[in-house]
């Protein structure tokens, strides 16, 4: 069972990367550009070392285009992702994550014509509404305003992580497509190599963008090392991932990726105690409980979205 062990060590480097995520956005930058910039600058290293795999190749122009589109979109769905985690628990928006497999199916019905089966209404029930309760906030304990439906106030980081989600259900599905058609490997080098030249692009055309980089370009070169293993974690976790979708059925992968923010909180959990205050998790045992609860009705909602019959 190959491809469950390496659904897991996905799960397992996932979750440190999210607490370097965390650490770097919470503790270092104050701009969420800044820190994905450097972020992919470092880790293009890691990616130039794949094609001594001898697995790399020259994809068609076709597959370089699905490429291009897949590194634009995991540099914007990084960037939405690093400004929630400032906002919200690592966990929570790791969990809110599920809301994934919701566009996934919504985009499949209305592009691809496939339909949902009575699981899936009540997947998709339980991942929004447990979404939307575990980001539930007294507005006066916010230091920035939530976002407010009547007389009940969400955290923001509920609407950057939907978004965010939105473009990674997009990038999921070209993923699944892309892979199929090539080695893991090469679609995992080619992603990144886009990503990268994505990035360098932004950076030389948007005045912005290229000002809050600059700004912060100290921290960055102080925070390579951090980086550096960030971007470790992160390349084996979506290596993994990738292999592990060509040796099963994505649903069944998909299934058991929704462990992932379980995966956080014990990370968090066991990180804290030799590097204390280093990640935004709380870990009391009041707010544990509240978040273990809602986290795994997510979970549950993720399987039956991708439950058949």
């Amino acid at each position: 069972m190959w491809w469950v062990i390496s659904v897991l060590g996905s799960l397992f480097f996932d979750s440190l990367s999210s607490l370097f995520d965390s650490f770097l956005g919470n503790r270092r930058f104050s701009s969420a550009n800044a820190q994905a910039f450097y972020s992919c600058m470092t880790g293009i290293v890691l990616y130039l070392l794949l094609p001594f795999t001898g697995k790399v190749g020259f994809p068609t122009l076709t597959q370089f285009g699905l490429f291009w589109l897949l590194g634009a979109l995991e540099m914007a769905a990084l960037n939405i992702y690093v400004r929630a985690i400032k906002l919200e628990d690592t966990s929570i928006c790791n969990a809110l994550y599920g809301l994934s497999r919701v566009f996934t199916v919504i985009l499949g019905f209305l592009f691809l014509g496939e339909l949902f089966n009575p699981s899936t209404y009540a997947g998709i029930a339980l991942v929004i509404v447990a979404g939307i309760v575990l980001c539930l906030k007294d507005p006066r304990a916010l230091t920035r305003p939530p976002f407010r439906i009547g007389n009940v106030y969400i955290s923001r980081a509920f609407l950057l992580v939907a978004l965010s989600s939105l473009l990674a259900a997009f990038g999921a599905v070209l993923s699944r497509y892309v892979v199929l058609q090539t080695h893991f490997i090469n679609a995992l080098f080619w992603q990144g190599l886009c990503s990268w030249l994505t990035y360098l692009l932004v950076f030389v055309i948007v005045p912005g963008f290229r000002k809050e980089v600059l700004i912060e370009r100290q921290m960055g070169l102080n925070s390579w090392k951090v980086f550096l293993c960030n971007e470790l974690m992160f390349l084996l976790s979506s290596g993994l991932a990738l292999w592990a979708y060509s040796l099963a059925p994505a649903g069944i992968v998909r299934a058991l990726m929704g462990l992932s923010p379980l995966f956080v909180i014990l990370a968090a959990w066991m990180g804290t105690r030799f590097f204390p205050n280093s990640w935004r998790e709380d870990l009391r045992e009041v707010k544990l409980r509240k978040k273990l609860f809602w986290i795994a009705l997510m979970i549950l909602g993720s399987y039956l979205i991708v439950a058949k019959g």
